[in-house]
């Protein structure tokens, strides 16, 4: 007799089926730092755009069909910054996990994954999931990472300034075995 094993898939509608996004952050910032320390994350994909500041304006992500679209700047003026994140909850500190990330369109700009540093909101301290480049080649790319807390917080961050939308059919976070 075999058994299949059963991994938790840790991130929330993992490939966009249910169609929405939280509220997020809007408004100027000066640098990817800057508009980070205003997220204040939850176990539910939510979004964030930059309006001004250092950066031209991008329009809020999206989902449809199943696909989160990152949206680029119309203007080759300076670069915009958009993103999606989600808090993960229920990492085992010291565990080794595999994130895979599956680029669907958008193979221009500059797209990570994570965030530097730690950022505090209202006295809560978020510490992101490890800071990569994610190529710049449609497919599923993967990753794998040790949990430093038993949350941590899952960021993809997408500047560009050719409009060309960023979409990413699903995120995934498991176990590794």
């Amino acid at each position: 007799v075999y058994s299949t094993p059963f991994f938790t898939e840790y991130v929330s509608d993992y490939s966009f089926n249910i169609g929405a996004l939280g509220t997020g952050f809007s408004g100027s910032a000066g640098n990817m730092g800057s508009a980070i320390s205003n997220l204040v994350p939850l176990n539910i994909w939510q979004q964030y755009n930059v309006t001004g500041g250092s950066f031209t304006s991008a329009n809020p992500a999206t989902v449809s069909s199943g696909k989160i679209i990152l949206d680029s700047s119309t203007t080759s003026s300076g670069y915009s910054l958009t993103g999606a994140y989600q808090l993960i909850s229920n990492l085992i500190i010291g565990s080794t996990y595999v994130l895979k990330v599956e680029r669907l369109a958008g193979t221009t700009g500059i797209v990570t994954l994570g965030h530097a540093g730690n950022w505090t909101v209202n006295g809560t301290q978020y510490k992101p999931l490890h800071f990569v480049g994610l190529p710049n080649t449609v497919g599923t790319h993967t990753f794998t990472f040790t949990a430093t807390d038993t949350e941590q917080v899952f960021l993809v961050n997408y500047a560009n300034d050719d409009n060309t939308n960023l979409e990413i059919g699903s995120v995934s976070i498991k176990e590794s075995v």
